[in-house]
């Protein structure tokens, strides 16, 4: 199956015009913004965007016809066509950071038990599931990474499936005292990027957005600096310059809610 989704995928990705398997080039394997690829390209940031819609659709169109001889009916075709699409995603340049069967590599914030990490998240064959009440002992993030990791990127894919708040730390201190934060707000239906200091949380930049449960939101946050950036789905949502942490791991975080987490990838920025 594997061999044939990728054989796949270099069919449908060679029928693309010259100009939009440029553009999706430059976006899907290369792992550049929109903004970045209108400036290289010297064209505006809406053909960018339209060039890139008018590949999706064409790869998705394309791929299920082909998917026709190895899948039974359309409903598992309608998956094939956004898995590949999915596999267009930066691969080349990224390191995975969910593999395996457990939660090896990750690790409780300070304080919180093994047990408690446990008790929160789930392995699941592709990802990770956490599911957290009301009560801040029923939390415990899920943390990744050192102190070392300044500027970077990270990738991945987020269903909210119930309850309110699914969460991405990054560039969190050595204590554990202090953080910057990617916050979806279902309960607000805004997406914000925050920060967390012992005196307490600073929203940043809050951008209305619609969330829905069950639905899977591709996502990347960017740390380029002082720049603090977030894209949803290829759109720029928030969009930040602060300075007051300058590196350190990322985690997940749940709160009062149930999210799955999958395909998280990410890249140092030199």
């Amino acid at each position: 199956m594997e061999l044939q989704y990728a054989s796949d995928l270099k069919r449908a990705f060679r029928l693309l015009s010259p100009a939009d398997r440029m553009v999706t080039t430059l976006f899907y394997l290369v792992g550049l913004h929109q903004n970045q690829i209108a400036s290289i390209l010297g064209i505006p940031v809406g053909t960018v965007k339209s060039r890139l819609h008018r590949s999706r659709k064409q790869l998705k169109r394309r791929l299920l016809v082909m998917g026709n001889g190895t899948l039974v009916d359309q409903e598992n075709q309608e998956d094939y066509g956004r898995r590949v699409i999915s596999g267009m995603r930066g691969v080349i340049h990224w390191e995975k950071l969910i593999q395996g069967d457990g939660l090896a590599d990750w690790r409780p914030a300070k304080g919180y038990t093994e047990a408690s990490l446990h008790r929160v998240w789930t392995r699941t064959d592709d990802g990770i599931v956490g599911e957290a009440g009301p009560s801040s002992d029923n939390d415990s993030p899920l943390i990744i990474g050192d102190s070392s990791w300044g500027s970077y990127e990270l990738s991945l894919l987020i269903t909210p499936i119930s309850g309110g708040n699914a969460q991405v730390f990054f560039r969190m201190s050595e204590d554990e005292r202090r953080w910057y934060l990617l916050d979806f707000l279902l309960g607000w239906q805004a997406v914000a990027i925050s920060k967390v200091s012992p005196e307490g949380l600073t929203k940043l930049s809050v951008v209305n957005y619609p969330i829905e449960h069950g639905q899977e939101y591709d996502v990347q946050i960017a740390a380029r600096g002082a720049s603090l950036t977030s894209y949803i789905d290829g759109k720029l949502v928030n969009q930040v310059t602060d300075f007051s942490y300058q590196s350190g791991p990322i985690a997940l975080n749940v709160w009062e809610s149930k999210t799955a987490f999958r395909d998280l990838r990410f890249r140092l920025l030199h």
